[in-house]
C-alpha cells in the first residue's frame, strides 16, 4: 500500500500494521481512525475477525462518517491455510464477511489495487447519500456495462429525466 501511495503522489497522514494482534486490533484502529480529523479514508487488510460483534459495533458506528475499504485476506482455501500459518487467525467465510461489510456499508475489496484506488477514488468524492446512481457515459456499450456493474453492487440506477438530459 505504501508503494501504491509513492506510486501515485497519494500521500498517508498514518500507516500502522496491528501484526498478529495481540494487544491491538483492527477495530481499536479503525475506531481511532474513525476519529481522527485528519483521516479521510480507512484502508484495512484483514485476515480475520476475532471479535465478530466488536467489529460490527466499530464499523457500524464509523462507516456512515468515513469510508472503510476493506481486503480480507484468506480469501480462499490456500489463502486461508496461510494466513492460519502467518497469524494464526482464522480467516473464516469470505461470504459471511462480505455480507456482514456490506450490512455495515464497509466497502469490500479482492486485491491491492482494487483497494488502493478505490480508498483513492473516495479521498475526492464525497459518501454517496443512498444506493441511487445515475450513469452518463460517451458510449451505449458503457452504460449497459455500468448499469450491469451497479445492480451487482445493490445500486439502483435511476432513470434522468427528459429536463436533465437536455439540460
Amino acid at each position: 500500500m505504501l508503494h501504491c501511495g509513492a506510486a501515485n503522489n497519494i500521500l498517508y497522514s498514518k500507516f500502522v500494521s496491528s501484526g498478529n494482534e495481540s494487544v491491538t486490533t483492527t477495530k481499536d484502529i479503525i475506531e481511532y481512525y474513525g476519529e481522527d480529523p485528519e483521516t479521510k479514508v480507512i484502508l484495512a487488510y484483514i485476515e480475520g475477525v476475532k471479535d465478530g460483534r466488536r467489529f460490527i459495533e466499530v464499523c457500524g458506528k464509523v462507516s456512515p462518517k468515513k469510508p472503510i475499504i476493506a481486503l480480507k485476506g484468506g480469501q480462499t482455501k490456500a489463502g486461508g491455510k496461510a494466513a492460519a500459518s502467518h497469524t494464526g487467525s482464522m480467516a473464516g467465510s469470505n461470504e459471511i464477511f462480505e455480507g456482514v461489510c456490506k450490512q455495515l456499508g464497509v466497502i469490500t475489496t479482492h486485491d491491492v489495487s482494487e483497494m488502493f484506488y478505490t480508498g483513492a477514488t473516495f479521498l475526492n468524492q464525497p459518501l454517496p447519500r443512498g444506493n441511487k446512481v445515475a450513469i452518463i457515459t460517451m458510449g451505449g456499450g458503457w452504460g449497459v456495462l455500468t448499469a450491469d456493474a451497479c445492480e451487482k453492487m445493490g445500486l439502483e440506477v435511476t432513470r434522468l429525466t427528459r429536463k436533465t438530459i437536455d439540460r
